[in-house]
C-alpha cells in the first residue's frame, strides 16, 4: 500500500455518481465492515481519476464519534452511517492498493468537518498555500525573495498546481504567481519584478475549507473572485521595496534592543558554563524540540506520559538501537511517526528520511535486509526495503537526519538479520560500515558506482525497533538486549487521555532538526564516567548478585558505558534536568538490566524473591534489599514493580519472561 503525497477532499457520493456495475453508496462487506463511495470534490494529481468515487469505511471514523453497532441488521448500519456522513466533508489521504493486477485508491481520512452549505456533489474545490498562524519564519520574506517554503505536513509534494497560482499569508492574499515549482521538498513560488496581495479573510468565507497549510477554495471564488480583489483594491509590491522596509526595520530593532556585542558575550557565557558543568549547550532548543513532541503527540490523538517521552528522546541521543517494547495498541509506532515528524522528516517511499519499514516473519539473515550479490550477473541487488538507500543517501548528506524503524522486529530471529547492525552500532563511528560484499570485488560489480562494497553509518542515522510480547514473536538473546535500550510505553489513567485530546490543537510550522543542531545536545562524556561511587558500588553489588544466579549473565562494561552516557545526556532547561537522575537511574535498570532476566524459579527465586499471595507482597528478595541498602540513589519505584512482576512469575508459572 502507498500513500498519495496530497490530500483530497471527498463528500458522501450519490447513486449516480457510482459506476454501473455498483447499486449501493453504502454497503456491509463480506467481513462485516461498512464500505462506502465518496465522491472526489477537489483538484488533485493527475494520477488519480478524479471524476470516479474512491472507496472508504466507516470504522476509520472512530475517532470522528460515529459508533457501529455490528448486531444491527447491516441495512440499519448503512443508514445510520449515511446520516452520519450525510452533513459532512471528509479530508482525506489516497492510498493506493493492488488486487489482481489492478490498481484501486481507499481514503485514509485525516480529518472531518461540518459540510460549508455552498459545498454539494457538483463543486469543484481548489486546494492553495494558506499560512495563517504565528512562526518563527517570516513566510512573507520568503515569499518575496522567492525563496522555498515549507516543507509542509498538510501542503504536501503532490498537490495540484492550478492557473493562476495564488498563495496565502497572514491575512493577505498573494497572487498570481506564473509558476510554482518543487526544490529540496519545499516551494518556490516564482513571480517576475512585482507581485500583488489584497487584505483577506478566509475565515469569513462559506465557500473556503481551511485545514493546517492548505485552504480548498470554490472554483468560482478562486478563478474570478480573486483576480477582480487583486485589480481592484491590491497593492503592488516588489522585492526591492520589501527589503528596504525590512533593513530599516532591522536597524530600529538594534537601536532599541541595544549592540550585537552583549549578545555575543551572554552566548559565549552561556557555551563557557555548559562545557564546566560538562553539560551540552543548546539545552533552550532542546526543551523548545520536546514541548514540540509532546504537542505533536496531542494533537494526533494520543497521550503520552512526560517522562517516557523524555526516556525515548534521551536513549535515541545515546545512540544505537532503541526498542520500544510493550502491549499492543499503546502507541509504540505512532510515537515513532511522531518523533520523526517533530524533527522534521518526513515519511515517502521514493525520498523520504524516515522510513518505517514492518518485519516479515521469514526473513532469516541481512540479505533480506539489505540486498545480496548477485555473483552470477556481477552486480548487486538490492532488497525491496530501501534500507540502502536510505544509508546511501544519509552518508552523501552527513547534515540531515534520517531515521529508520523496524516495525514488529522481533515477528524475525533480530540478531540474525539485524546482526551486522548490532556489532557496527557499537563501533566508533568513524569505523562503522556496513558492508554489502567484499571489496575486492568492486571492479567486477557492473553497478558499484551505485551500490559501493561499503556504507559509512554516521551518528545522521537513528535506529528504533518496535515489538510486542506475544505467542507470534521471538525473545530477544543477550546480544540483543545487550546492545538496546528496551523502553515499555506506560498506559496512563483514561481519564488522562480525555484531557489530552480536549487539549487546543497543535499549530504546525516549518521546522527541521539538522545533524548539528542534535548533535549539539549530546553530550559524549569526555570527561570520563559521570557515575557516581553509589552509584558504581550499587551496580557492581548487582552484577555480583545476577552473576552468581547466572554465570554467564551481569552487568557488563558495555552496559555500564550504556548507563553512564544516558545520565549525562538527560534533556536539561538552563537551570535543570526535565528527567531527575534518581528516574533516569530507574528507567535504565528497567531497560537494560532486567530484559536479560530471566529464567527458572529454581535459578531466579533468591534474586526476586518468593510472592506472598495473601500479603500482595514479595519476601527475601536479594535486589530488593540490594535497592533499600541504596535507598538514596532512587526510590527504583519502577525497579521494584518489575521485580514484583517477575517473582509472580516465578510464583505462577515457574519461570520468569
Amino acid at each position: 500500500m502507498n500513500d498519495l503525497d496530497c490530500i483530497l477532499v471527498g463528500i458522501l457520493a450519490e447513486r449516480d455518481d457510482l459506476p454501473p456495475d455498483r447499486d449501493l453508496v453504502t454497503f456491509v462487506n463480506k467481513i462485516g465492515e461498512i464500505q462506502f463511495a465518496l465522491k472526489i470534490i477537489s483538484d488533485g494529481p493527475e494520477s488519480l481519476h478524479l471524476d470516479k468515487t474512491i472507496t472508504c469505511y466507516a470504522n476509520k471514523f472512530r475517532d470522528y464519534e460515529f459508533e457501529d453497532d455490528y448486531y444491527e441488521d447491516w441495512p440499519i448500519r448503512a443508514r445510520k452511517f449515511e446520516a452520519f456522513l450525510m452533513d459532512k466533508i471528509v479530508l482525506f489521504r489516497p492510498s493506493e492498493q493492488r488486487k489482481k493486477g489492478e490498481t484501486l485508491y481507499v481514503a485514509e481520512p485525516v480529518m472531518v468537518l461540518p459540510k460549508p452549505v455552498r459545498i454539494d456533489t457538483e463543486s469543484r474545490l481548489i486546494p492553495m498555500l494558506h499560512l495563517n498562524q504565528k512562526s518563527e519564519e517570516d513566510y512573507e520574506a520568503l515569499l518575496l525573495k522567492q525563496s522555498p517554503l515549507g516543507p509542509f505536513r498538510y501542503y504536501p509534494l503532490q498537490m495540484p498546481k492550478v492557473d493562476p497560482i495564488y498563495v496565502y499569508v497572514n491575512g493577505y492574499l498573494y497572487g498570481s504567481f506564473y509558476n510554482r515549482v518543487e526544490r529540496h521538498k519545499k516551494w518556490v513560488y516564482e513571480f517576475n519584478d512585482e507581485i500583488m496581495r489584497v487584505p483577506y479573510d478566509l475565515l469569513e468565507q462559506e465557500s473556503i475549507i481551511t485545514f493546517g497549510e492548505v485552504a480548498f477554495v470554490e472554483s468560482f471564488t478562486y478563478l474570478k473572485d480573486f483576480q477582480a480583489m487583486l485589480d481592484s483594491d491590491g497593492e503592488v509590491i516588489s522585492p526591492k521595496t520589501f527589503m528596504a522596509t525590512e533593513v530599516e526595520e532591522n536597524n530600529e530593532s538594534a537601536e532599541t534592543q541595544g549592540t550585537h556585542g552583549e549578545s555575543e558575550d551572554f552566548a559565549e557565557t552561556v557555551s563557557a558554563e555548559a562545557e564546566k558543568s560538562n553539560e551540552p549547550a543548546g539545552n533552550k532548543d532542546e526543551e523548545k524540540f520536546i514541548y514540540r513532541l509532546d504537542r505533536l503527540c496531542r494533537a494526533s490523538g494520543l497521550l503520552y506520559d512526560e517522562d517516557d517521552l523524555l526516556n525515548f528522546h534521551t536513549a535515541l541521543k545515546v545512540g544505537g538501537l532503541v526498542i520500544l517494547a510493550g502491549m499492543s495498541g499503546t502507541g509504540k509506532s505512532h510515537l515513532v511517526r511522531m518523533y520523526s515528524e517533530a524533527l522534521g522528516l518526513n515519511e515517502n517511499s521514493n525520498n523520504g528520511r524516515f522510513k518505517f519499514l514492518p518485519v516479515r516473519p521469514n526473513w532469516v539473515d541481512d540479505t533480506d535486509l539489505i540486498g545480496f550479490l548477485d555473483t552470477a550477473n556481477n552486480i548487486y541487488r538490492p532488497a525491496d526495503t530501501g534500507i540502502v538507500n536510505l544509508l546511501l543517501e544519509a552518508e552523501g548528506h552527513p547534515d540531515r537526519l534520517y531515521l529508520f524503524c523496524l516495525d514488529e522486529m522481533n515477528l524475525a530471529r533480530v540478531e540474525h538479520y539485524f546482526g551486522q547492525f548490532l556489532s557496527i552500532l557499537e563501533l566508533p563511528e568513524k569505523n562503522r560500515s556496513l558492508q554489502l560484499y567484499n571489496p575486492e570485488l568492486k571492479d567486477r560489480i557492473y553497478n558499484s558506482s551505485q551500490y559501493p562494497p561499503q556504507i559509512k553509518i554516521g551518528s545522521n542515522v537513528l535506529f528504533v525497533g518496535t515489538v510486542n510480547i506475544d505467542e507470534s514473536t521471538y525473545t530477544f538473546s543477550d546480544k540483543v538486549l545487550n546492545r538496546a535500550n528496551v523502553l515499555r510505553l506506560k498506559v496512563l489513567p483514561f481519564d488522562k487521555l480525555k484531557e489530552g485530546l480536549a487539549s487546543e490543537p497543535f499549530e504546525e510550522m516549518d521546522y527541521e532538526v539538522t545533524t548539528g543542531q542534535f548533535l549539539q545536545w549530546v553530550n559524549h562524556g569526555d570527561k570520563g564516567l559521570a557515575l557516581n561511587n553509589s552509584e558504581i558500588e550499587f551496580l557492581f553489588e548487582m552484577h555480583q548478585h545476577i552473576n552468581a544466579a547466572d554465570a554467564g549473565k551481569g552487568i557488563s562494561y558495555r552496559m555500564l558505558r550504556h548507563i553512564d552516557k544516558y545520565l549525562l545526556n538527560i534533556p536539561r532547561t538552563q537551570h535543570s534536568p526535565l528527567l531527575t537522575r534518581a528516574k533516569a537511574f530507574d528507567f535504565l535498570l528497567l531497560q537494560k538490566v532486567f530484559p536479560m532476566l530471566r529464567g527458572p524459579q529454581e535459578q531466579l527465586v533468591k534474586l526476586f524473591g518468593r510472592f506472598n499471595d495473601t500479603t500482595d507482597d514479595v519476601e527475601n528478595s536479594e535486589l530488593l534489599n540490594l535497592m533499600d541498602k541504596y535507598e538514596s540513589i532512587s526510590e527504583f519505584t519502577f525497579s521494584r514493580e518489575e521485580i514484583k512482576q517477575k517473582a509472580k512469575e516465578l510464583r505462577w508459572f515457574g519461570y520468569a519472561s
